[in-house]
């Protein structure tokens, strides 16, 4: 309907609008329905003052307690006034305003009150016949009710029964046309105005769009606070500290680290991190928990065998374990600049020679060398090097592998002991122990031969006795040195004149038939020259006390000499010790008197020292006792 311009005598009041008439001839209903139809509710609207709606009369203890009215206008238009025009009865003025008394009017989008905005309520006071209110609502129908109800108190003036609704005249003005205002209905609407709408009259936004405050929302939210009324905080996670989009809340620069979401208001989900949460968590945090979802670092440390803050760098070379602090075993086999499992520090190439086990901790069991302890040491060693076979060898070998036994006539370790060279036949001695394997030559014994036969036996394992009438008997073959009276290679022969051992002195020239003892060598037949036997008995008596006296002497020399030299050595003995007795009690004596000088003795003892020569003693030499004897028996 086009913008006009009216004047409406009504009652003798002269109504005077710019705005457009919204409710002229619109659709209108009510209820309840008076009889008849010349009270049709169409009546207020057709702008005739002569033509009135009616509804049927309503009251207390009556059978309609609510009357209501209402026009469809339409469409959604911007409301601004309503003006209605109750019906006057000369002289019944009070009665008509108690009947209008209580009523309401609402705007609403569809006939129904429910989901409607009030736009006013009549309250105590009566209200004039012909009333106008400022409405400034956008809606599409206006409804009018009124009620009396039992059991409700109402003012005083408020008709109570056959209480009539009629409306002459009910004149909505607005505008058509959305999202201006003014009496003309052509001045915009501010743009902030929440769905383009603001008060008819002035101008001012019912409401502002998100992101916007003020009356004619022309300002924007305070940072921090975005959304309707500005009401809804930021989420404080833009990135570089930037404030949100006051319209949105959305972050439009991004969000920091931690954070994701148009608004950055939903977290990094675990595992994730940094700018919009792109970032990928390591695998390798401790105990797989997650990174810290700023700066992906792994806060509680690191699994074993990574390192860094971020824990997705192995352990350097030659270390594994937690936070890399163990190193690789040294008998790890290096290859490829790879030694031992980053982890759990297994070798992952295998083990130097001499070690074995998955961390190559274990060096080879004994008998066993090399490579994964697959060689066997030579039966020969007596310790051999795990790594590379070398031995030390038992005794009888030689060689590093102790494969080469100890040349013939050596034994024993190192070959360094010699065979006692009295095996049989001249064999080599067993080269490990020195045994002579076969037996021992003629007068040896013992399982290396090291042992002549003992005394008075010969021959193979010393298994002959030597001959009776033997002085000496040589181990080997028997060969005698015979005793006094006996000759011959055994000893058996009897001295034939002569006598002695191995008979090795003539019988005297003097004995008659040059036949003596074979034994002491006494004429047994006499001698040639008459002298008797006891003759020469006596003077061997004479001589041999003769040699007993001169033995007891030298004895007696001996004695004397011995107790002199002990006198001698306990006099020498007992002077040095008073000697210095002397000086220590003198050089005490000095320190407690001022060191006064000692007084020494000019008088020196001698004693004289007896001094035993050779030619005191006298020597027994038995060949000469011997010779005299014999000249003695041969006198």
């Amino acid at each position: 309907m086009g913008l006009t311009n009216r004047i409406t005598c009504i009652s003798m009041v002269i109504i005077v609008s710019a705005f457009e008439d919204l409710s002229y001839k619109k659709n209108a209903t009510q209820s309840p329905l008076y009889p008849g139809t010349s009270y049709d509710a169409s009546n207020a609207v057709d702008r005739n003052v002569g033509t009135c709606m009616r509804t049927e009369g309503i009251g207390l203890k009556s059978v309609y307690h609510s009357a209501w009215w209402n026009v469809d206008l339409g469409g959604i238009y911007n409301i601004y006034s309503v003006n209605i025009l109750f019906k006057n009865y000369e002289g019944y003025e009070t009665r008509q305003r108690g009947r209008f008394a209580g009523f309401s009017l609402y705007i609403a989008n569809t006939s129904s009150i429910k989901g409607s905005t009030i736009c006013y309520k009549d309250e105590h006071q009566l209200p004039p016949l012909n009333f106008t209110t400022v409405c400034p609502y956008f809606g599409r129908y206006l409804i009018f009710l009124n009620e009396r109800l039992d059991e409700t108190s109402y003012p005083r003036g408020y008709q109570l029964q056959n209480v009539f609704t009629e409306l002459c005249e009910v004149i909505v003005e607005g505008c058509t046309k959305r999202g201006v205002y003014g009496s003309g209905c052509d001045t915009a609407c501010p743009v902030n105005c929440r769905e383009n709408d603001c008060h008819i009259r002035n101008g001012t936004c019912f409401a502002c769009k998100p992101g916007w405050k003020e009356k004619t929302c022309e300002r924007k939210c305070r940072e921090g606070l975005y959304g309707e009324r500005c009401s809804q905080l930021c989420s404080g996670n833009c990135k570089d500290n930037e404030t949100c989009n006051h319209v949105t809340g959305q972050c439009d620069k991004g969000c920091t680290t931690g954070w994701k979401g148009a608004m950055c208001d939903k977290e990094c989900v675990d595992g994730t991190f940094g700018y919009d949460c792109n970032g990928n968590c390591s695998a390798n945090c401790l105990n797989e928990l997650p990174c810290n979802k700023t700066t992906g670092h792994c806060e509680d440390g690191c699994n074993p065998g990574y390192t860094d803050s971020d824990c997705k760098t192995r352990c350097p070379f030659g270390h594994f374990g937690s936070a890399c602090n163990e190193s690789c075993n040294i008998n790890c086999l290096r290859k490829n600049d790879i030694l031992c499992d980053h982890i759990g520090g297994e070798c992952l190439n295998g083990c130097e020679d001499g070690y074995i086990g998955t961390h190559c901790n274990d060096s080879c069991e004994e008998g066993y060398y090399g490579n994964k302890c697959s060689f066997d040491c030579s039966q020969n060693c007596k310790t051999c090097r795990h790594t590379d076979g070398f031995c030390t060898c038992k005794e009888g070998w030689l060689g590093y592998n102790c494969t080469t036994g100890c040349p013939p006539g050596h034994y024993g370790l190192d070959c360094k002991d010699n065979c006692s060279g009295h095996c049989i036949n001249n064999e080599p001695c067993d080269h490990i122990n020195g045994v002579c394997p076969s037996g021992c030559q003629d007068g040896y014994t013992g399982a290396r031969c090291t042992n002549t036969c003992a005394e008075g036996y010969y021959g193979g394992n010393c298994s002959k006795v030597c001959f009776l009438n033997c002085r000496t008997c040589r181990h080997t073959d028997g060969q005698c040195s015979c005793v006094a009276g006996w000759m011959g290679s055994n000893c058996s022969i009897e001295c034939d004149q002569s006598y002695g051992e191995n008979c090795r002195y003539a019988c005297g020239e003097h004995c008659v038939n040059q036949t003596c003892d074979r034994f002491n060598g006494s004429c047994l037949l006499g001698r040639t020259d008459g002298q008797s036997f006891q003759k020469y008995s006596e003077k061997i008596r004479l001589l041999t006390e003769e040699l007993i006296e001169s033995s007891k002497q030298m004895l007696l020399w001996i004695i004397g000499f011995s107790v002199a030299l002990a006198v001698c050595v306990l006099f020498i003995i007992i002077t040095c010790t008073i000697t210095i007795l002397r000086k220590t009690a003198c050089n005490a004596k000095r320190k407690t008197e001022d060191k006064q000088p000692c007084l020494r003795s000019t008088t020196t003892a001698k004693h004289p020292v007896t001094t035993n020569i050779v030619s005191n003693y006298q020597e027994l030499n038995t060949e000469k006792e011997r010779n005299a004897y014999e000249s003695i028996l041969l006198q």
